[in-house]
């Protein structure tokens, strides 16, 4: 789900000046989300990326304390039963628009199955 954030980076990586963008990820990644955020931050200069590790036992109930009290992550790992749950409550992002747009993601070549749970009344509010 992460990786469907990134879509809202590359709107904003243009912007000139510094920008802090909050990831929350789960449990134990090892180095990849950071080694991840590394990278994309050499690439992107003038973004910086803060990565906050999870319990996943934990992730709904901070990430709802968080959000009902204005705070949050600009992006998330969200669980695919979870979505509906975000979404109904519009704490998610719609996606579609920037899928739609997007010349790297073709929604036909993501399995029925994965794309219909990050889905909620024909939007989509995430992408594994």
């Amino acid at each position: 789900m992460i990786a469907g954030s990134a879509l809202l980076v590359w709107s904003i990586a243009a912007q000139a000046s510094p920008i802090t963008l909050t990831v929350w990820t789960i449990d134990h990644p090892g180095q990849y989300d950071y080694v991840l955020a590394k990278a994309f931050e050499k690439q992107n200069p003038n973004i910086k990326i803060h990565v906050k590790t999870v319990d996943f036992s934990d992730m709904v109930h901070q990430l709802a304390r968080a959000m009902a009290t204005g705070g949050g992550p600009d992006i998330t790992y969200v669980d695919n039963p979870d979505v509906a749950l975000f979404a109904s409550r519009h704490l998610l992002l719609n996606l579609t628009p920037y899928v739609k747009k997007s010349n790297v993601i073709d929604t036909r070549d993501i399995y029925p199955g994965p794309l219909k749970a990050v889905t909620w009344k024909s939007k989509i509010y995430g992408l594994l």
